[in-house]
């Protein structure tokens, strides 16, 4: 970039420049680029003794990047020129692309990731589905994420999987030693199950408010046991704004539902929305 110095004076003077972007993408320059179809990782050495790695299990059709690019941190402009390398994962075409991808700080010499890899999806599985196993030091994790979830069966080292949550995570070495359901009815694995009455509860924002240190919205709709609800999540609706605030306390006034999100000046104050969800979370572990 040229730079050209403009003496202030008290008439408005008109200045024209002309600026050439990079023709790289995101104006990356020196780029190298591969095949992302298979299993692949990429380390950054932190300093002598720590290393950050990410982990991708490959994606049909993928394209990986790297590239030089912008690379300032400094606010003073101490830095000012400096360069990072950028990776990118592009895929072209139309319809849904999934970009996954496993992050770990180890110390050097002691991987606590060694591999990452899909596991083939069921016919009739959403197609915002995603599953993958994680090898690691202890053993095994299996994670499964859908955004539209539905009952899916999956075979995996630990067994057969079966869940119709937005998120399920099963870990072992050789079976199943813990699991969690987020937002479904069910996970089964290998002697491992979670069931839940419902995988979502909702309802209408009736009134805000709050007094001393408190704050509180009041919602139609039922909620699952108190003890189940407190420690969790309340997700509110605000026409395209959705917010998260802590669950503090449940209690019932004047026939009202009272949902607290701060209590003794703890928490979140309750802001206008018209409607909530509340995602319950089941956990597992093997009995000892």
């Amino acid at each position: 970039m040229n730079a050209a110095q403009v003496s202030a004076t008290g008439d408005w003077v008109r200045q024209e420049g002309t600026f050439t972007l990079p023709s790289g993408p995101m104006g990356l320059e020196n780029l190298r680029e591969a095949a992302g179809d298979a299993p692949w990782r990429i380390t950054w050495r932190l300093d002598k003794d720590y290393r950050f790695a990410a982990f991708s299990p490959g994606g049909r059709g993928e394209k990986v990047v790297i590239g030089n690019g912008w690379g300032q941190r400094d606010y003073r402009n101490t830095d000012r020129g400096a360069v990072l390398p950028y990776i990118l994962r592009c895929c072209e075409g139309k319809g849904l692309n999934q970009f996954v991808s496993v992050f770990v700080g180890e110390p050097k010499g002691r991987a606590l990731i060694k591999g990452v890899r899909h596991i083939p999806l069921p016919e009739g599985a959403p197609p915002d589905a995603a599953a993958i196993e994680v090898q690691t030091a202890a053993g095994t994790d299996i994670v499964v994420s859908m955004l539209t979830p539905r009952p899916i069966t999956l075979p995996t080292s630990l067994g057969e999987v079966t869940t119709d949550g937005r998120a399920a995570l099963v870990s072992g070495d050789g079976k199943p030693a813990a699991a969690v359901l987020v937002g479904g009815t069910q996970l089964t694995c290998s002697g491992a199950e979670l069931q839940c009455l419902r995988g979502a509860y909702g309802g209408k924002v009736l009134n805000i408010g709050g007094d001393r240190g408190e704050s509180w919205f009041a919602v139609s709709g039922e909620l699952p046991d108190t003890k189940e609800v407190v420690g969790g999540t309340l997700f509110i609706e605000d026409g395209p704004a959705r917010r998260a605030y802590p669950i503090r306390k449940i209690a019932t006034k004047d026939g009202q539902t009272l949902v607290y999100t701060k209590v003794d000046n703890v928490g979140f104050q309750a802001r206008p929305g018209t409607s909530w969800e509340f995602i319950p979370t089941k956990i597992w572990t093997r009995p000892r």
